[in-house]
């Protein structure tokens, strides 16, 4: 959405937004996400946020996974389809995850 209106600086790890959001996560997160960068190669931005969120966000449901199990047939189905939703970030990326604007 964001690349779609030419707001291409609001996607730079200095914008506004980006800094916003780095403020809001909590500082063991944000520690992972700056390792996660690095392991990654990968420059802070909002895009890269963005897929971190995505990997972090799978990593944990498949501990809790682990962890609990699954009671249902019916939760596991919404847990798929969930996951399926969570690989894009439609607002940063607009047509898939592995996008990365310059």
């Amino acid at each position: 959405m964001l690349k779609e209106q030419n707001r291409w600086h609001e996607l730079k790890p200095n914008s506004m937004l980006y800094t916003l959001l780095i403020e809001k996560i909590p500082r063991p997160m944000l520690s992972n996400y700056f390792r996660w960068t690095s392991e990654h190669s990968r420059e802070e931005s909002l895009v890269t946020l963005c897929d971190w969120m995505v990997d972090e966000t799978e990593y944990r449901v498949r501990a809790q996974e682990s962890i609990q199990g699954l009671s249902t047939l019916s939760q596991r189905k919404f847990i798929d389809n969930d996951r399926k939703q969570q690989r894009t970030c439609t607002g940063v990326h607009g047509h898939g995850r592995n996008q990365v604007g310059n």
